[in-house]
């Protein structure tokens, strides 16, 4: 007989090539292997036969698994910059009060994976005077995953000259899930973002609300700089943003980024290029700059400038490289108060070289009778009850005195916060953490899970199995 590690006790191999985890509670004399178990038609039976199989497969038969490493306080997690290709997630709630953090792996790039498991980390503050990036990561570099996780009463300051800062990191280029953030981003000299200053990855499903302010350039509600063909899917910013040029309550700077079922609700300020949703749209290393489809806007907009926006200050603009383009947006609507200098717009301050379809303004609440591209509509008109010519009725709904609504509105997913226990103990109850704002709710199940080398890779229940 030999014994291996496998769900965290002995493996063994009986002679006649099955193999069990002893956590089975099955003894060598009376055991039944995952091949039996597969003729079990019950739930319970097909999530241990999977569970034990997968497991076998890998930690049994030498695949290493990639070690797990769970998160329970501030300091654990400031450790992360130890190892930033390693897998994390979080055991619980955070309060990160009176610790004094650092941006994670400062200018390396955080490649590996968190899993906040719906937790929330509060309290944390970060005051930088030295990194140019600064965040909670520096950078979550290619490949890089941060899901699942609320930041509340966060505080971020960057204040050395042009200091990039993001609420989360300075820089994108990985995937961003479900991380939803209230609190207060600055930066004092440079530009910021409420999520991440810069994307060049993927951000979807989260969520910005507080203060995001940057007394240099560019500042926007989620991303300062959307970039190279990083996407924006299902996301919000409900912050108030102010700043100096290139200003927008999601995105400050569009430069080829994707966006997509999107939208903003703070207000917004600064100089010139300032809009509802974008400040400046333009195009970077050959791209066009972008494709934006399914948003909106309802956030007031004020300038001192030039090219101020419900929806986007410029599309298109000279500011780029030579020949830089605007972005195609496709059904959109604004609906914020809108004042500005020159080239002011209920939707659009300029449109110089984009495309605008399906664009529209409340031209009562935005006071502002014309827009360089769109249709302006009264009120009464975009709360209809019905949308607007060119919304798609699997995108938008349509409610009579209020304006449309996304369907797949840009809300965090519910996520089941479990306590897993190993096989053989009692199944826990799986609860939904009320720190999202949740459209949808899993009602309270129980659930039996199943692990392997502390990872979660079945379990049974209401919710099925899961892999």
């Amino acid at each position: 007989m030999e014994d291996r590690t496998c769900f965290g006790a002995e493996c063994c191999d009986d002679g006649n090539n099955r193999i069990y985890p002893e956590s089975l509670g099955h003894r060598a004399h009376n055991r039944a292997p995952a091949s039996d178990m597969l003729r079990d038609h019950s739930a319970a039976a097909r999530a241990r036969a999977l569970a034990t199989t997968l497991c076998l497969i890998g930690t049994c038969l030498g695949v290493a698994h990639a070690q797990v490493v769970t998160i329970n306080s501030v300091a654990d997690l400031q450790n992360i910059q130890n190892n930033l290709a390693g897998n994390y997630v979080l055991g619980g709630n955070i309060d990160a009060s009176g610790f004094t953090f650092a941006p994670i792996g400062g200018g390396a790039w955080f490649t590996g994976t968190l899993d906040g498991s719906g937790y929330t980390i509060s309290n944390l503050t970060i005051n930088d005077s030295v990194d140019s990036g600064v965040g909670v990561f520096g950078v979550i570099g290619t490949g890089g995953v941060v899901e699942n996780l609320g930041l509340t009463n966060l505080n971020v300051v960057g204040s050395s000259v042009g200091a990039s800062v993001g609420g989360l990191t300075y820089w994108n280029l990985g995937t961003i899930s479900n991380v939803n953030i209230s609190g207060t981003i600055t930066s004092t000299g440079g530009t910021a973002g409420g999520l991440a200053e810069r994307n060049d990855g993927t951000i979807s499903q989260s969520s910005t609300a507080g203060l995001v302010t940057s007394s240099g350039q560019s500042a926007g509600g989620l991303v300062a700089f959307a970039v190279n063909g990083g996407s924006i899917v299902k996301s919000h910013a409900a912050a108030t943003v102010s700043g100096g040029s290139f200003v927008g309550g999601l995105i400050g700077e569009n430069s080829g980024g994707n966006i997509s079922t999107s939208y903003a609700t703070g207000n917004v300020s600064g100089g010139s290029f300032v809009g509802g949703l974008i400040g400046e749209i333009d195009s970077n290393s050959g791209l066009s700059g972008g494709t934006i489809t399914n948003v909106y806007a309802m956030g007031g907009v004020s300038g001192n400038g030039a090219y101020i926006g419900g929806l986007v200050g410029l599309n298109g603009s000279g500011v780029g490289p030579p020949g830089s383009t605007g972005a195609t947006i496709t059904n959109s609507y604004a609906t914020g108060a809108v004042s500005g200098g020159s080239n002011v717009g209920g939707l659009i301050g300029l449109n110089s070289s984009g495309t605008i379809t399906h664009g529209y303004w409340d031209i009562q609440t935005t006071g502002q009778a014309t827009s360089s591209s769109g249709t302006g509509l009264t009120t009464a008109q975009l709360q209809s009850g019905s949308l607007p010519s060119g919304f798609d009725p699997k995108v938008w709904s349509a409610t009579a005195g209020q304006y449309p609504t996304l369907t797949q509105q840009a809300t965090a997913l519910p996520i089941p916060q479990l306590t897993f226990p190993i096989i053989g103990q009692t199944a826990e109850t799986a609860t939904t953490n009320s720190v999202f704002d949740h459209s949808m709710r899993i009602p309270s199940v129980e659930v039996q899970p199943y692990k392997c080398d502390g990872r979660v890779i079945a379990y049974t229940g209401e919710l099925g199995l899961v892999d």
